[in-house]
């Protein structure tokens, strides 16, 4: 009896050791399963290479960050993977991004979408994925749609330019928090200035005079040309699909024509309403008469985008008569 006893509790305590050590082991994986049921063990290796473990870092209740996970191989942190929900074009589109500890983006998983099958749907094949391993981290990552030339281009897919774009900025995003957060650096956005070579000006001396319409105008500069002043860039804002957006144009006084519009800030819905950047509209705009309201086609999906643009150069150019040449 007593033999049977003492056997029953060598056996208790070996279960409860080995229960114990499997809790143990089970720990250091539980983390990087519960994120997602799409993402295993050795898809962490692949995500984040060096990485043999996970515990949750930070988790959020808004904004694009949903979730942070610090990666560690024993003692050591080796990087963070970064939970992003984006939007795409039909929905947010949930990822997770590496980022290692020598601030190299490592690579993305996509995790779900709601994006058009056989369309935007292949934002979760091999081949796009792979587009993102193993990237600096210095500058943004930008999309475009032929072969990228330099290690911040990211190509798009044909035909399937939001959910591109939605990808590309859930990377930004991820990188920013990783910068921010983890680094503790100031993270400045950089608003972009006039281009005088955009509104074709180059060579141009620019020279910022008082606006005398702060409705029509919020900012009012003359440029020189070989030292006599040649042309106005006015800047206006107006309201777009998403937010109030700025327009500089700029405006010939000799020919009384448009030179060139420049989109100075905008947050127009991305692969779509920001398209009002892109020289296929703003060139449109070039050579058309100051003196009569101006009117291009639209960018068919960005009505309002491209209509906020429109009403922003007509804006200018109410200032530009009223006040510059009368």
């Amino acid at each position: 009896m007593k033999e049977n006893l003492k056997l029953g509790l060598i056996l208790l305590m070996i279960t409860a050791v080995a229960g114990i050590a499997l809790g143990l082991a089970n720990a250091t994986t539980k983390d990087a399963i519960a994120m997602n049921s799409k993402i295993s063990v050795e898809e962490l290796a692949s995500l984040l290479p060096g990485a043999e473990s996970v515990e949750v870092y930070e988790t959020f209740d808004e904004g694009n960050i949903v979730e942070v996970m610090e990666a560690s191989n024993g003692d050591e942190t080796v990087g963070y993977i970064v939970k992003v929900a984006s939007p795409g074009f039909h929905g947010n589109i949930e990822m997770l991004v590496g980022i290692n500890s020598e601030g190299v983006e490592t690579g993305i998983k996509i995790l779900t979408h709601g994006e058009t099958p056989g369309v935007g749907s292949k934002i979760e094949n091999a081949d796009f994925q792979e587009r993102f391993k193993d990237r600096p981290t210095e500058e943004e990552f930008k999309l475009v749609k032929t072969e990228s030339s330099n290690d911040y281009e990211i190509q798009g897919i044909t035909g399937a330019s939001i959910s591109s774009t939605a990808v590309v900025t859930g990377v930004n995003a991820a990188v920013k928090y990783y910068k921010s957060a983890i680094l503790g650096e100031e993270v400045v956005e950089e608003k972009p200035g006039i281009n005088l070579d955009k509104l074709n000006l180059s060579g141009g001396e620019l020279t910022a005079i008082d606006s005398l319409d702060k409705e029509l105008a919020k900012e009012v500069n003359e440029v020189k040309i070989n030292g006599a002043i040649g042309a106005y860039i006015i800047t206006t804002e107006v309201k777009g699909a998403q937010d109030q957006m700025t327009v500089a144009t700029a405006i010939d006084i000799n020919s009384n024509t448009i030179l060139g519009i420049q989109v100075l800030e905008q947050a127009e819905t991305p692969g779509l309403g920001d398209l009002i950047c892109e020289d296929d509209f703003t060139g449109k705009f070039q050579g058309l008469s100051s003196a009569d309201e101006v009117q291009v086609d639209i960018i068919s999906g960005a009505t309002i985008s491209s209509e906020a643009v429109i009403e922003a150069v007509n804006n200018a150019l109410d200032y530009y008569n009223t006040n510059i040449n009368r």
